[in-house]
């Protein structure tokens, strides 16, 4: 199986209520926002998520400023990972320390192509494939902080912001540096996140 890890960050800061108090998306039969857009304007009210609310795999969906309104699959991965560099300092140093460290990333294939509900249900072959992406070094590399009131980790290109409002995680992907097609701080990705797939 095929997959990239991607960070994303996503901004939402307008919200709906339903009746029952749960925040839905709103269509473009009743606001005429992409859904790139109206993700960013709920994830501006959103708050601040506990490691043990995103803790897991969770299935949702994303959209691109290059096609604002048309979803792809994705996977919001936050685990607790231990690490313990190699003993290679002899019996004059102490041992390395284990530390512990949360991290999180989002995982997609083929966006282009595959269905927005691919990850909804988890393939036992999926399973195996995301359980081994974790043990990798990329994903190993994927440290989170708290920052401006978002779980968030970053790459050299890009930064992954993480909050919660109802039921939701919300994330955007922002640039870290202007490029070619993006300047610095530009929102290129916002998602949603809304089934817990595996813990």
């Amino acid at each position: 199986m095929k997959f990239f890890v991607l960070i994303c960050a996503s901004f939402f800061a307008g919200s709906v209520f339903a009746a029952d108090g749960n925040v839905r998306l709103m269509s473009d039969n009743t606001n005429s926002a992409s859904y790139f857009q109206q993700i960013q304007d709920l994830f501006a009210k959103g708050t601040l998520p506990t490691q043990a609310e995103v803790t897991g795999m969770w299935s949702g969906r994303c959209y691109r400023d290059r096609s604002p309104s048309s979803a792809y699959a994705a996977l919001l991965i936050a685990r607790n990972v231990s690490q313990t560099p190699p003993d290679v300092n002899g019996p004059l140093f102490p041992k390395p320390v284990t530390t512990v460290s949360f991290n999180i990333g989002q995982a997609t294939r083929g966006y282009e192509t595959d269905e927005a509900n691919r990850y909804d249900v988890l393939t036992p072959d999926d399973k195996i494939s995301f359980e081994e992406l974790i043990k990798t070094d990329a994903f190993k590399s994927l440290v989170s902080s708290v920052d401006n009131g978002s779980i968030m980790t970053s790459t050299d290109d890009i930064k992954f912001y993480v909050r919660k409002m109802d039921r939701y995680f919300l994330a955007l992907t922002i640039a870290a540096h202007d490029s070619d097609v993006q300047k610095a701080g530009d929102v290129g990705i916002a998602c949603y996140y809304f089934k817990k797939v595996s813990n």
